[in-house]
């Protein structure tokens, strides 16, 4: 049961982000129909939070100056600088308190617990959505999604739903792989002509279904990541002319 001393944040309700941040943000997901993850653009400023609890796993990814950032969880601090690409993991219902030591630019990707059942409990059977914070970590996976998605969510046109489905469940499923808190042993070859037979072993043999969804997953990544150095290419070439 969550302590009523918490603050609660669920992205579904927009609105309670204003219980935790100054600010809302500059851009979001939410107008745009997107049920499955909710992403939007904030620049804050200088700001401690109150102990708050999310609904939903939230992962930040820094794109601002460098800035001195703490985070206290369960008795426990940790401090670092957060520099342009970083990323912070912040599970959902984990009561923490955050803090950055001047103005703040960040994505900030939000998926539900519920969202990740779909990928550990379909075909993999493990049964645990929860994932381990992270402080400050380099993930260029994790980077390129969600730099690929803002530009979605910038873009004027109506977005493209294998798009969004195919990075969600490259997100989904790298999170799990890395980040989840699980006992789990994921063993089982799944075939040598699958990228989850490198990638992805698991308990259980996957079926057609999800050999076809890891496929997808791996061109949509592969998509990505050339898109966001596209993007950086772009952006050193105008600034070399200016």
């Amino acid at each position: 049961m969550l302590d009523k001393s918490l603050v609660a944040v669920d992205v579904t309700q927009e609105q309670t982000i204003l219980n935790a941040l100054p600010l809302a943000p500059i851009i979001s997901s939410a107008a745009k129909g997107w049920n499955k993850i909710y992403v939007a653009y904030h620049r804050q400023p200088a700001w401690q939070t109150p102990e708050l609890s999310f609904a939903q796993h939230s992962i930040m990814i820094y794109t601002g100056q460098p800035v001195l950032g703490r985070r206290m969880s369960e008795g426990r601090a940790l401090e670092g600088s957060y520099t342009f690409g970083k990323i912070g993991i912040h599970p959902a219902t984990i009561p923490q308190k955050i803090s950055w030591s001047n103005e703040a630019e960040f994505v900030q990707l939000c998926i539900s617990p519920q969202t990740l059942l779909y990928f550990v409990n379909e075909e993999l059977n493990v049964h645990t959505t929860e994932l381990a914070p992270q402080f400050a970590i380099d993930d260029s996976l994790v980077y390129g999604i969600g730099l690929a998605l803002k530009t979605e969510l910038e873009g004027n046109n109506t977005s493209n739903n294998l798009y969004l489905e195919s990075a969600i469940t490259l997100l989904s499923i790298h999170l799990l792989k890395h980040y989840a808190n699980t006992n789990a042993v994921w063993r089982q070859n799944t075939g040598a002509f699958s990228p989850g037979h490198y990638f992805f072993p698991a308990k259980v043999p996957f079926s057609f279904k999800m050999h076809t969804l890891i496929w997808l997953d791996a061109i949509a990544g592969a998509a990505i990541l050339v898109f966001t150095l596209y993007l950086i290419t772009d952006d050193l070439q105008k600034s070399s002319k200016q």
